[in-house]
């Protein structure tokens, strides 16, 4: 048995394997999907041999977040699977035991699943952060207020792309990326094309600018029953919330999904007047280093109350090998030691509970969180 990290012509076996677990006659190819992982760019994915074969695989893809000022790197993890005939053999835990190892030779915070499961709730990954997702339908379009004076819509074109580049910039809480990397994640359909589903750019403009734009995953060429949905948007709340429904009116989808993470209140102001439940992100986390996690967060966190920062200190526990790390939380003069599940929803989540926590803490933490963290399973998505 042998692990190694995947190279460009490793990975071509790797998309292979992929291809046979996770593809269907009309998927396209998880190495054209996921360009990211199958590319070659990184070489940070790892793969487990037997006997000179590929049988189990975990792609890794580093990440910076961009959080108001502070950048903060991490991993995200995603096309894991095992060859049917070595699964139940362990080799998915071995895999990740390495996962971890990399992110700390790598400097990352934290690790973003894209999956769930005992696996990786074992290993100290959990639900995180607040979202609410919205259901849109052309009959809700067709008694919503009529389209603003002055807005139009259109279908985003090659010319555009400095525009929409300059409003994805513009939100404070964001993936980095750069023009070549929005190009090629829009070009994959990386989520859009699990349900067999296609992008579709509209931008809305006013006086000859592009004040909002969405990429939409909605109905193509294959035959599909899933919900088309949007997979990424930025820019005027207003003007976002009209491209939905413009695309409801003109036929391009017949009901659309609107997830929006807690943090973008302008969106949640225009669209709580539509039907929505409310959950968590998409996928899992683990903070592999709580204390490095502090200190990428802090400019941020600095941001928005210098004070309530100067007054929290968190500090790494040592724990036995394979458990989920703790931390302690020093607020004010009181310390206490949390759990590595009491840690990531005290981060993230947007309602937390933790006995443990006073209430002359709890008014300085509510000061700084929880953290707003973007939309994972956008173009992203891995």
């Amino acid at each position: 048995m042998d692990i190694r990290a995947m190279n460009k012509a490793d990975l071509k076996e790797a998309a292979a394997l992929a291809n046979r677990i996770f593809r269907e006659p009309g998927h396209s190819s998880m190495a054209d999907a996921f360009p990211p992982i199958f590319s070659g760019a990184f070489q940070s994915s790892l793969g487990l041999y037997v006997e000179g074969s590929l049988v189990a695989f975990m792609g890794l893809v580093p990440h910076l977040l961009r959080i108001g000022k502070a950048e903060v790197p991490m991993f995200a993890l995603g096309s894991v699977c095992t060859d049917p005939e070595h699964q139940g053999k362990g080799y998915a835990g071995l895999l990740l035991d390495r996962v971890f190892a990399h992110m700390e030779a790598s400097g990352a915070s934290h690790l973003y699943i894209s999956g769930a499961g005992k696996l990786y709730a074992r290993n100290g990954c959990k639900p995180f952060g607040s979202t609410r997702r919205y259901r849109l339908h052309a009959g809700i379009a067709s008694i919503a207020a009529p389209t603003a004076e002055g807005l139009h819509f259109r279908e985003g074109m090659e010319s555009d792309r400095f525009e929409i580049h300059s409003l994805y910039k513009e939100t404070a809480v964001r993936y980095e990326r750069g023009l070549f990397e929005t190009g090629m994640l829009m070009q994959a359909e990386a989520i859009a094309g699990i349900y067999k589903l296609e992008h579709r750019v509209l931008v809305a403009v006013r006086d000859d600018r592009i004040i909002a734009y969405t990429v939409l995953a909605v109905k193509g060429k294959q035959a599909t029953d899933a919900v088309p949905f949007m997979v990424e948007g930025a820019g005027d709340a207003g003007a976002l919330e009209q491209i939905l429904l413009h695309a409801l009116r003109s036929g391009m989808a017949e009901e659309l999904d609107v997830t929006v993470p807690w943090h973008e209140h302008a969106w949640r102001e225009k669209l709580d007047r539509y039907p929505y439940a409310d959950g968590t992100q998409s996928g899992t986390i683990r903070i592999v280093s709580p204390e490095r996690f502090w200190k990428s967060i802090t400019p941020y966190l600095v941001e928005i109350d210098a004070e309530a920062t100067s007054l929290v200190s968190v500090q790494n526990v040592a724990v036995p090998s394979g458990e989920a790390e703790a931390v302690r939380l020093k607020v004010d003069q009181a310390e206490l030691t949390l759990n590595q599940n009491e840690w990531i929803s005290l981060l993230f989540d947007a309602a937390w509970d933790i006995p443990s926590i006073t209430e002359e803490q709890r008014e300085i933490l509510k000061r700084l969180l929880p953290i707003p963290t973007p939309y994972p399973a956008g173009l992203n998505f891995v």
